[in-house]
């Protein structure tokens, strides 16, 4: 992609794609944009690929969460004392998910992510000599990283000698694509390389699509020599326990938690959420689960705030 200076403008005010590094401070992120799309040269860089946000500091304020919680890039520790690089994506419509599962089930191809996708290609693609990148995905921004590993596999670029590692936080699109397009080019996984939240239809319909998830352990069990037997039965049982578990959960408590979250009115209801935590049994937990599952932001702002 030739850009000229008005598009490099346009990405400086988040209208358009682009990279930014961040810094964590006490009043909140600072994200300085990187006209080149090049990552430092420093080893076990962590870069968060966001969904769509207004703009990049809400966006690194929503990755910041995931990135503390994913099995590789260090923890919140490591991000809090050398920061991140933020691959921003513009716009106000969550990619993937329930409401548009065309598009998680095909976001490898989807026309609305193909400039994000680029841009990101290219970044990776120079990012190749650098040891030991951690690329986390936030929500949606599963559907851009899907498209850009498809883009590098078409040219034939590879992550085999620098440990470079995915982890998809929370996806909301395909599993089972993300995942082979990761093996494809090269990239690792830790113990895990996603992280659902069965409670959220978003994640439960978006991410794992119908029976994705069982699709993807079969597939990691296939394709990678040292996985067990074993493991596969554990990737399994998780995938049925967590599933069944959620299923019932929602099929339950569907209207309430419509009610509870304003599915209908576009607004959160707490007292809602209050009487339906008490109706499933008065276990606090069950309300933290819900705000967690269904409320994310405001779940994240209150832990952040209370250290809950």
């Amino acid at each position: 992609m030739d850009v000229s200076g008005d598009y490099l403008e346009a990405q400086r005010k988040g209208k358009k794609p682009g990279l930014f590094q961040v810094t964590l401070k006490d009043e909140g992120p600072d994200t300085v944009f990187q006209p080149s799309g090049q990552l430092k040269p420093e080893q076990d860089r962590v870069v968060a690929i966001s969904d769509q946000h207004k703009n990049a500091k809400k966006a690194a304020t929503s990755v910041e969460e995931h990135l503390a919680n994913a099995p590789i890039g260090g923890g919140a520790i490591h991000i809090k004392k050398r920061g991140f690089d933020l691959h921003f994506t513009p716009g106000v419509k969550k990619i993937g998910g329930l409401v548009n599962a065309q598009q998680a089930r095909s976001a490898f191809s989807d026309k609305s992510l193909h400039e994000s996708a680029l841009l990101l290609a290219q970044t990776m693609e120079s990012a190749r000599e650098i040891s030991g990148v951690s690329w986390i995905t936030e929500g949606g921004g599963s559907g851009v990283m899907t498209q850009a590993m498809g883009i590098l596999k078409n040219k034939g670029i590879r992550f085999d000698d620098n440990m470079h590692h995915v982890f998809f936080s929370h996806l909301t699109t395909s599993l089972v694509q993300a995942e082979q397009l990761a093996r494809d080019i090269g990239l690792k996984f830790d113990s895990r390389s996603a992280a659902v939240n069965r409670l959220r239809p978003d994640e439960l319909v978006g991410g794992l699509g119908f029976c994705g998830g069982y699709i993807a352990a079969w597939n990691r069990f296939q394709q990678d020599p040292e996985r067990t037997a074993l493991m596969l039965s554990g990737d399994i049982y998780r995938e049925t326990l967590g599933t069944k578990n959620a299923a019932a959960t929602l099929g339950v408590t569907a209207a309430a938690v419509a009610t509870a979250v304003g599915l209908s009115t576009g607004g959160a209801n707490p007292s809602a959420l209050a009487t339906l935590a008490t109706a499933l049994g008065g276990a606090v937990g069950v309300g933290v689960t819900l705000t967690q599952a269904w409320l994310p932001k405001y779940y994240h702002l209150i832990k952040k705030k209370f250290g809950a």
